[in-house]
């Protein structure tokens, strides 16, 4: 009797605690939302006293800042997020805010404050953060399209570190493909094979974008198709340029049989494919893609819903937190500007632990 108590008791302590702890996770998310809808409205108005007022919050924290300069609609309104915190002593920044500023640097184009952000991590200006390893240095320097610096980079990694690193070699080559120097992206890749390094499915989606870059479509699918057999999987990037580039040829039976083969591999369209898919059913092809279209549009019956997002993306396929709706609360409304709230995919566990509880 005393067991089944105890057992009891103990059941009804842990869901209590759960349920506390998931309410509890929840107001904070919410704040924090709030907090990061206003500071996005703020970026978009010209008073940057607003601003430092609504960053003067005690919800404000890293992750706000993260997430907020992530969502910045250009790099010029995040810059001028860092220099309002300047104004907020209590705050500091840490790995995230910092990582964050570097890539919209990157993506900006901006290599010299990308350098001096890089060099005054890695000199100890700020306290608790890590050095930027060669590797995100490389990547920060190529999304920049700053090839010298990745180079320079590459060099120095090697002389710490001996042996082939093969994602080191994709960068420099995709840079090289990007910057039409396809020469120099044809020696990098024999360097690689020289020096014991094994291609990956990276190094493979380099070479079918160099190839596809170049008008050499064929070749380019050849590749593609023995990528299985050497039991490298294929990619949502390589299905994506391949579709692009058929399309773009009006060669669309083999954009069908790309289609095909992506379901079969489990692989989804990406939003970006959108526009070919749509010249491909103008072209009559509307079994094949109706169904792929209606997936990717939003949902007629929700009129508040937009597909494109209006903030300064870093870049890829990856969601940078914004949602697809519009904010209906008023911190989210300013001067006539309306923007979709602020979402974290990854905190839709919340949801279901809430449904549990």
């Amino acid at each position: 009797m005393l067991n089944v108590f105890r057992i009891k008791f103990v059941h009804t302590f842990v869901h209590s605690f759960s349920t506390k702890s998931s309410k509890n996770a929840v107001s904070l998310y919410l704040e924090r939302a709030r907090l990061i809808d206003r500071i996005r409205i703020s970026l978009r108005s010209s008073s940057s006293d607003s601003l430092v007022t609504i960053l003067n919050d005690p919800a404000l924290d890293s992750f706000v800042v993260a997430n907020s300069l992530k969502s910045a609609p250009s790099p010029d309104s995040a810059l001028s997020l860092i220099e309002a915190l300047k104004k907020i002593p209590y705050f500091t920044h840490n790995q995230n805010t910092l990582y964050a500023l570097a890539k919209i640097l990157a993506k900006s184009g901006d290599t010299r404050k990308l350098k001096a952000l890089v060099n005054g991590i890695n000199s100890g200006k700020f306290k608790n953060v890590a050095r930027v390893s060669f590797m995100d240095q490389m990547q920060l320097y190529a999304a920049a399209g700053d090839l010298e610096s990745v180079l320079c980079v590459w060099h120095e990694w090697r002389v710490v570190k001996k042996g082939p690193n093969v994602e080191s070699y994709n960068i420099i080559m995709g840079l090289c493909v990007q910057t039409g120097k396809d020469y120099e992206a044809v020696k990098t890749f024999s360097r690689m094979i020289d020096e014991g390094g094994i291609p990956n499915s990276r190094t493979y989606t380099v070479i079918i974008e160099h190839l596809l870059r170049s008008g050499n479509l064929d070749p380019a699918m050849e590749v593609f198709s023995m990528l299985p057999p050497m039991g490298v999987k294929h990619t949502l990037r390589q299905y994506s340029v391949l579709v692009d580039a058929f399309c773009d040829s009006d060669r669309f039976n083999v954009v069908k049989s790309l289609l095909t083969d992506m379901q079969m591999d489990g692989i989804f369209p990406n939003r970006g494919m959108l526009l070919s898919l749509q010249r491909m059913h103008d072209a009559g092809f509307v079994e094949e893609t109706s169904e792929l279209i209606k997936e990717m549009l939003p949902d007629s019956r929700i009129e508040n819903v937009k597909l494109a997002s209006d903030d300064y993306h870093d870049g890829d396929d990856d969601n940078d937190g914004d949602g697809g709706f519009e904010c209906t609360h008023d911190d989210a409304k300013v001067n006539g500007i309306k923007l979709k709230p602020w979402f974290d995919p990854s905190y839709c566990w919340l949801v279901s632990l809430l449904i549990g509880a």
